[in-house]
C-alpha cells in the first residue's frame, strides 16, 4: 500500500546521481508528490536525465546542420575554374595565376545524423601540387611554407559584392620555424601513408587540421601587428 512508502530518501541517492543540491530538493520533492519509493526516485531521475540528453543532443544536431547548411551555400558560390589577374594603376597585367579548386567531404567512419558541410578543398594553382584549403571566415584559405627560406604563405580566395579575389600573403617564421618544420614533415609522412578517401580520424586529416589551424592563427597575429608582406592582390573570373 502507498502508505508503506518511505519518503525519507538516503541523501546518496543525490550523490551517486551526481546532483546538486537544488536538484536534490527539487526531485525529492517531485518524487514525494508521485508517492515514489527511492528506487522508483533514483529511476524516475536516470530515466528523466535520458530524455533531457537526448533532446539536447538533436537539438545540437539541428544547429550543427543548419550552420552545416549555411556554409554549403556559401561554398556553394564559387567555381572550379578561375584565371586571376593582377593590375597596376594602368590596367597592365603584371601577375596572373590559374586555379583550379576540388571540394571533397570528410567521411565519418561511424553512423552521425550530422550533415557534413562543404568546407574542404583541394587547390591546384598552376604546375604546384595540389594544397589542402578549409572555407573560414568567409574565405577560401590555403597555407604553404618554404622550410629553406623559412617563410609561410597564406593564400585565400573570397566573393565580395558578386566578384571572386585572391590574395597572397608571406611572413617569415622566425621562432616558430621549428615547431612548422615539425608540422610539415609529419604531414608529408602522413601524406605518404594515407590511400583512399579521407575519414575524419584519419592521421593525414588530423596533420592537415593541425597544419592548416597552426598556420591561421600565426597569420592572424602576424595580420594584427602588420608583419607580413603582400605578394598578389588580384581579380579572378
Amino acid at each position: 500500500m502507498w502508505c508503506n512508502v518511505s519518503f525519507a530518501y538516503d541523501s546518496s541517492m543525490c550523490r551517486i546521481l551526481k546532483l546538486s543540491l537544488l536538484e536534490c530538493t527539487e526531485k525529492k520533492a517531485e518524487c514525494k508528490k508521485m508517492l515514489l519509493s527511492e528506487k522508483q526516485c533514483s529511476e524516475k531521475i536516470r530515466k528523466d536525465r535520458r530524455l533531457e540528453n537526448t533532446k539536447k543532443l538533436l537539438e545540437n544536431i539541428k544547429k550543427q546542420n543548419e550552420k552545416n547548411e549555411e556554409i554549403s551555400e556559401q561554398t556553394d558560390k564559387f567555381k572550379e575554374n578561375y584565371y586571376c589577374e593582377q593590375k597596376d594603376d594602368s590596367g597592365e597585367i603584371t601577375a596572373w595565376s590559374e586555379i583550379l579548386l576540388r571540394n571533397f567531404n570528410v567521411v565519418n567512419k561511424t553512423l552521425s545524423l550530422t550533415k557534413d558541410a562543404k568546407k574542404y578543398f583541394f587547390v591546384e594553382k598552376g604546375s604546384q601540387d595540389k594544397k589542402f584549403a578549409m572555407y573560414d571566415e568567409g574565405k577560401l584559405k590555403l597555407f604553404d611554407i618554404d622550410l629553406e627560406m623559412e617563410r609561410l604563405f597564406y593564400d585565400y580566395i573570397e566573393i565580395v559584392n558578386g566578384s571572386t579575389k585572391n590574395k597572397l600573403l608571406v611572413t617569415f617564421l622566425f621562432d616558430d620555424y621549428k615547431k612548422f618544420d615539425k608540422l610539415y614533415q609529419e604531414l608529408e609522412n602522413s601524406k605518404k601513408n594515407h590511400s583512399g578517401p579521407i575519414h575524419k580520424n584519419d592521421k593525414y586529416f588530423r596533420d592537415l587540421e593541425n597544419y592548416f589551424y597552426a598556420s591561421n592563427a600565426l597569420f592572424k597575429e602576424r595580420i594584427k601587428n602588420n608583419n607580413f608582406s603582400v605578394i598578389f592582390d588580384g581579380d579572378c573570373k
